[in-house]
């Protein structure tokens, strides 16, 4: 399904994101959000890998078939690259503006 955007009441942004086969399903994407908003991402993935959120230096473990989420307050603006550290697959870019 790759990246798709749940737009809710919710006052978080919230982002899915599948990875399989070391491949984002779909296509990376831009995230926009705007400066001030909480971003979750929903994370599944097929293997054991971490995640990291560059410029918010978050990083979180991933567990293969295991739901997972990320949260962050969009406070710095600018382009932020997601990835899937050692293996260094771009999972996404957050814009935040």
């Amino acid at each position: 399904m790759g990246v798709v955007l749940l737009c809710g009441a919710a006052a978080a942004r919230e982002f899915e994101i599948n990875i399989r086969d070391r491949r984002v399903e779909g296509s990376a994407s831009t995230l926009r959000v705007q400066h001030g908003e909480t971003v979750l991402l929903r994370l599944r993935t097929d293997e054991a890998v971490s995640l990291h959120v560059h410029g918010y230096d978050l990083t979180t473990d991933l567990a293969p078939g295991v739901a997972s989420e990320v949260s962050f307050k969009a406070d710095i603006p600018g382009v932020f690259e997601v990835e899937l550290e050692r293996s260094g697959l771009h999972i996404a870019d957050v814009r935040v503006g």
